[in-house]
């Protein structure tokens, strides 16, 4: 029981004297990865353990893990985009050690931003909601390749 937020674990008294389920704490989405959004937290301070987590992508559910897991890769968030280089131009006769080719880079960038939460489940559906993070794709690394038959060699 507790008569002060500070009596409970979880810093969550309710009315009735009772201490309540904590949400999870320093929730943290990435902006570095070109291939998932990697998503971690650490447990709530709560006399009670969740039976699983539940984590959404603006505000719609895209997985679940299980009480003893604290962190989430989001695959499927959407990825970053490459502008391919644009203005290819090249010496017409004008060398005689070769052709000069110059153009304008691929412009890469990062995909949508978008906003998560993790949401802790206990055993009665009681629901505990951490603070939001937001995260991102990196964009993607770019490369070139030149070729003079159209990649064929």
């Amino acid at each position: 029981s507790c008569f002060d937020p500070s009596d409970c674990q979880s810093g969550v008294c309710t009315a009735d004297g009772i201490c309540g389920k904590g949400a999870p704490r320093e929730f943290i989405a990435s902006t570095d990865d070109e291939y998932a959004v990697h998503l971690s937290w650490l447990p709530p301070l709560t006399e009670e353990t969740p039976i699983h987590y539940e984590l959404t992508r603006n505000g719609s559910v895209i997985g679940y893990v299980g009480y003893d897991i604290l962190t989430y890769d989001d695959i499927e968030a959407l990825g970053g985009s490459i502008q391919p280089p644009q203005a290819l131009r090249a010496t017409l006769a004008t060398r005689i050690d070769g052709v000069l080719l110059e153009w304008d880079a691929a412009v890469a960038k990062a995909g949508a931003v978008s906003v998560y939460e993790v949401v802790a489940v206990y055993a009665d559906n009681t629901r505990a909601i951490s603070s939001s993070a937001s995260g991102n794709r990196a964009a993607p690394k770019i490369s070139y390749e030149v070729s003079s038959d159209n990649g064929v060699n």
